[in-house]
């Protein structure tokens, strides 16, 4: 049975409530157990001001850890996932037992290979999850030293990509007759 708080409770030498007489007060609130008249009287108890007749309630949670209020943690994590709604190309993955909430983007990297002296090129590759509803996003990828062809040399006059079932097939006019190997970042959404 919850106790009615009386001005003269205990608290902690910091001057507020202990974490458990917080949880009574509120149990005492919910149930009406608490003063006269079924609520608590106006009033300040440790972290708790009541006022307006007992029907303005004031807790100064920083008394309170998330955690000593059961629940709550979890009943947030839950409420977060249920707020979140992936959109096109986006992928939420709410991991309830271990307490994750991962948001990812599909994306990637792709390699076409532009045969000698070409001034535009189209080649399809392999794009896993990505689907006809998606819109690509393409630009020049990142490269190394060694690649036969940098972002920063190619004189690229176009660049588009079109999403087909597991694939994206990549369209690139060329100011300028290219050749090799040509690294793209793609990102579907």
């Amino acid at each position: 049975m919850v106790k009615p708080l009386l001005i003269s409770q205990p608290i902690t030498s910091d001057g507020r409530l202990p974490s458990r007489e917080i949880v009574e007060v509120i149990q005492g609130i919910i149930r009406g157990l608490g003063g006269s008249g079924g609520g608590l009287a106006d009033g300040i108890y440790g972290d708790v001001t009541v006022s307006g007749g007992g029907t303005v309630i004031t807790i100064n949670t920083g008394a309170v850890s998330s955690g000593e209020i059961a629940g709550l943690s979890e009943a947030i994590d839950d409420r977060v996932a249920a707020l979140l709604v992936a959109g096109s190309g986006v992928t939420i993955t709410y991991n309830d037992p271990g307490n994750t909430l991962t948001i990812s983007q599909l994306s990637g990297t792709a390699t076409v290979t532009v045969p000698n002296n070409a001034w535009e090129w189209s080649q399809t590759v392999a794009a896993a999850g990505v689907s006809v509803s998606n819109t690509i996003v393409a630009a020049l990828g990142a490269h190394v030293d060694a690649d036969e062809n940098s972002a920063e040399l190619l004189d690229i006059a176009g660049l588009s990509g079109t999403a087909g079932t597991g694939q994206i097939t990549f369209d690139i006019a060329f100011a300028a007759p290219t050749a090799g190997a040509v690294k793209i970042a793609w990102m579907a959404a």
